[in-house]
C-alpha cells in the first residue's frame, strides 16, 4: 500500500513474530512518557502526555547490530514513510499536531522485520482562571484574577466576568439571599 507522503513500504519483507525478528535495543520520545517503559519484547506503547507547547517529538530508535529502523505513519488510512523534519538534529524528529498520531517504528535486518508502534497524543491547550482578590470587592475596588495556560495556546485571551450583586437577610430561623447580576 502506498501513501501520499512517502514510498510504500516493503511487502516483500517476510512478518515474524516478536521471538524471531530483529529488536530494538532501546526507544526514547523527547517530551512525554513512554508506557510502558521500554523492553525490545514489547511492540505497543502509548505516549499519552506529549505537552500542548511541543510540535515536534523526537524519537530515539536504536536497532540491534546489523539491523536498520524506518519510521511510518498512517495518513489518511495508508502507510507512508515519514521523513525526518529535522535532520541536523540526533534522533528522528516528528511534527505533531494536537491530539493522537500513531507513529510505526520498523527494525529491519535482512528480510526479517518488527514493528514497534507508538500511539502519541499532544494534549489540548489548558487555559484555568482563579480570583486571588480576599474578601468582598465594593464599587469602584479592583478584583484581581491569575490567569495560567499552557505555553503558546494563543494570541489573545478573553476573559468575561460576571459579578453577581449580593445582599442577605437575616430573620428568625431562616435566611434569604438577594442577586442581581452584573455584566
Amino acid at each position: 500500500m502506498f501513501g501520499e507522503e512517502g514510498v510504500g513500504k516493503n511487502l516483500s519483507a517476510s512478518r515474524t513474530t516478536r521471538s524471531e525478528g530483529p529488536v530494538l535495543t532501546s526507544l526514547t520520545v523527547s517530551d512525554g512518557t513512554l508506557t510502558p517503559a521500554f523492553s525490545g519484547a514489547q511492540l505497543n506503547y502509548t505516549v499519552p502526555d506529549v505537552p500542548y507547547g511541543t510540535r515536534e517529538l523526537t524519537i530515539t530508535a536504536t536497532p540491534e547490530t546489523g539491523g536498520t529502523v524506518t519510521f511510518w505513519h498512517y495518513p489518511d488510512g495508508n502507510i507512508a514513510e515519514l521523513v525526518d523534519e529535522d535532520t541536523e538534529t540526533d534522533g528522528f524528529q516528528v511534527s505533531l499536531d494536537v491530539g493522537e498520531k500513531t507513529v510505526e517504528v520498523s527494525v529491519t535486518k535482512g528480510s526479517q522485520y518488527s514493528d514497534y508502534r507508538l500511539e502519541i497524543t499532544r494534549l489540548k491547550p489548558t487555559v484555568s482562571i482563579r480570583a486571588i482578590s480576599e474578601g468582598p470587592v465594593y464599587e469602584g475596588e479592583t478584583l484581581e484574577f491569575e490567569i495560567k495556560r499552557s505555553a503558546a495556546t494563543a494570541d489573545s485571551l478573553t476573559v468575561r466576568v460576571l459579578a453577581m450583586e449580593v445582599e442577605v437577610e437575616v430573620g428568625a430561623g431562616h435566611a434569604k439571599v438577594l442577586a442581581d447580576e452584573v455584566n
